[in-house]
């Protein structure tokens, strides 16, 4: 929900506590965070998106959104929205952010995330285009400078490691050019989400005919750095993870965070890129940790 008055903001100073609990224990042992490779990111945003779960292993998430006022400090702007992360629940994501232990390959094969391992990204990420079908909210992201891309024929996200196109939006020979985008042939682009076919509402997406989880979404920026794949293991880190629309029964993602449409369009209208938004998304154990440790956190 989004704040209309001053007390509600101030009322989300117990929200973090009274949703997820203060008694709440890793799945799995794991790294922590580095502070210095986050915090000039966390210095120049002013808007967050933070994704909390109780632990590593846990679907449900809870979504909070916080603004710096005129002072710098942290307002929050929407709390307790309700949220799903992978199936398998979490796994260190490669955004912005350095992971005591991540030199140690028997660290990062138990620790990381990796391509098809149905876990979404945990760590701090910048976030890409808005996506989607929408012509209303295309002209309000263009009016704030912000990059839309329309869900349209031909619109491609490579989850091949080998291909070219890897981890981006797409365009296929043939169909409508997206400007920006590069043009990739079938061959170039190999394996592929195909973004129209997951917005076809005769199109039953995991059992569901007239769920359309990519009606509007978010890209998000995991694993987009030179280096794509483990250097050890050559298993790739993931691709093509946006912030999109639930399933109809709330199950987990494939490795996406999903929320409620209304939520999802609440939060694009906010998002301001002038604003160098940023996601945050940890089991809440992690999450006070950086606030503790790191600061410059709500």
């Amino acid at each position: 929900m989004l704040y209309r008055s001053a007390l509600q903001a101030q009322l989300c100073a117990l929200t973090i506590g009274l949703a997820l609990g203060t008694s709440v224990f890793a799945a799995t042992p794991v790294g922590r965070i580095e502070c210095s490779s986050i915090r000039p990111s966390v210095r120049s945003s002013q808007q967050l998106i933070v994704v909390l779960t109780k632990n590593w292993k846990s679907v449900n998430a809870t979504i909070f959104a916080y603004e710096r006022n005129f002072y710098g400090q942290w307002v929050p702007i929407a709390e307790n929205i309700d949220g799903r992360v992978g199936t398998n629940g979490l796994g260190w994501g490669q955004g912005i952010q350095r992971v005591s232990g991540d030199t140690d390959v028997n660290f990062r094969k138990s620790a990381f995330r990796f391509e098809g391992d149905n876990k979404a990204p945990a760590g701090v990420f910048t976030l890409g285009p808005t996506f989607g079908i929408y012509p209303s909210i295309r002209t309000e992201e263009q009016k704030k400078g912000n990059t839309f891309i329309p869900v349209q024929d031909g619109l491609n996200c490579p989850d091949d490691y080998r291909s070219p196109g890897y981890n981006q939006f797409v365009t296929l020979a043939g169909e409508p050019r997206i400007p920006g985008l590069k043009v990739l042939t079938p061959s170039q682009i190999i394996d592929s989400e195909n973004m129209i076919e997951m917005v076809d509402p005769q199109n039953p997406h995991y059992g569901y005919k007239g769920w359309l989880p990519y009606q509007l979404g978010v890209f998000v920026n995991n694993n987009t750095g030179a280096v794509k794949a483990d250097p050890a293991t050559h298993t790739p880190y993931g691709s093509c993870i946006f912030l999109h629309v639930m399933q109809p029964d709330g199950k987990g993602t494939a490795g996406c965070t999903s929320m409620r449409l209304v939520d999802l369009k609440q939060l694009v209208k906010w998002r301001d890129d002038k604003k160098h938004p940023l996601l945050i998304q940890l089991p809440v154990d992690q999450w006070n940790d950086i606030r503790n440790r790191c600061g410059d956190l709500p």
